[in-house]
């Protein structure tokens, strides 16, 4: 599950990021976990795809930048994925910049 979401989460910043930007991966450790950032520099997302990005009762068809078709079905899929493994699923998005950050707790089960 973990795996798909990582996919999801890449795949679309691939998609949605303009040729020959960056897409960056980062991790950061504290004490709620551990973080595990995406961030592409790419289109955004306008504040309502923002408000609706994990919202299963919304329709949001939105073209890569090569044309791609997306429907945001991944992402809605990611976000339920990470909720059943105790995870939580956040994005941060304005013009030219998306993140999405999945929250993996710290399960100190000492």
């Amino acid at each position: 599950m973990m795996l798909v979401i990582l996919q999801n989460l890449i795949s679309n910043a691939i998609k949605y990021s303009f040729p020959n930007s960056t897409i960056t991966i980062e991790s950061q450790v504290d004490e709620v976990g551990i973080r595990l950032s995406i961030i592409d520099f790419g289109v955004g997302l306008t504040e309502e795809e923002l408000n609706n990005v994990f919202n299963e009762n919304r329709n949001i068809n939105r073209i890569g930048t090569k044309k791609e078709k997306g429907t945001g079905l991944g992402l809605l899929l990611s976000y339920k994925l990470a909720q059943k493994l105790g995870c939580e699923l956040k994005v941060k998005s304005h013009t030219s910049l998306t993140k999405f950050t999945l929250v993996i707790p710290n399960l100190n089960l000492n």
